[in-house]
């Protein structure tokens, strides 16, 4: 019975030691642009699968787009004296992911806004280059919010991102119009996790302790 019970213990360890594992899941992708904070749902770790260990969240953008027209209302000519683009992104209450930004500065546009005089009382539509991204640093969530992250079942955390550009005009009155400057984006969760079998090897384990305490 001894031999039994250190094999079992020995196998079980090991099998413990390489137990972890993850699962990664995604909100859908939407254009973020004109200031409005839009909502992503994700999906929450569902602990029938085992137990939430660790908790991970990315943002993924794809290429900076859209179109910004200037419309100089003044008797005089204008010049764009700022063109930069920001995305904001956050997680609701009790997630652990507060509210962090990327800004793209100086914002390729053709025609090149900072060459580009926009004559009195006209306007000037400017086209946003392609390759053009945010950079967002992956977070790891800490383990006090790992609650708000796991369900028995079915259920989704809400993030959410926001993204607007901000430009200056030098010179007379302008107003911005047909603002549609933004990036598709996505938000990433990656769940670690000791996968349920191995928590009833642990209570396997348990069992043969107490078997060998009453031998």
């Amino acid at each position: 019975m001894k031999t039994l019970t250190t094999l079992l213990l020995s196998a079980s360890l090991c099998g413990l030691a390489s137990a972890a594992d993850t699962i990664t899941v995604y909100s859908s992708t939407q254009f973020v642009a004109n200031g409005s904070w839009m909502d992503f749902s994700v999906a929450k770790f569902n602990t029938s699968m085992g137990t939430l260990t660790g908790v991970t969240v990315a943002v993924e953008t794809a290429s900076l787009s859209g179109t910004a027209e200037v419309s100089n209302l003044g008797g005089t000519s204008a010049n764009v004296s700022v063109f930069n683009d920001i995305e904001n992104v956050r997680g609701t209450t009790g997630l652990g992911y507060s509210t962090t930004g990327s800004t793209i500065y100086d914002t390729v546009t053709s025609p090149v806004w900072s060459t580009t005089t926009i004559p009195a009382s006209s306007a000037q539509a400017f086209v946003i280059g392609a390759g053009q991204d945010f950079s967002f640093t992956d977070k790891i969530i800490t383990s006090g919010y790992w609650t708000n992250y796991e369900v028995l079942g079915a259920g989704t955390v809400t993030f959410q991102a926001q993204g607007y550009a901000t430009i200056v005009v030098e010179g007379g009155s302008y107003s911005v119009d047909s603002k549609t400057v933004g990036a598709n984006t996505r938000f990433v969760v990656t769940y670690t996790y000791v996968p349920e079998t191995s928590s009833a090897l642990l209570g396997g384990l348990g069992f043969l302790a107490l078997l060998r305490r009453r031998r």
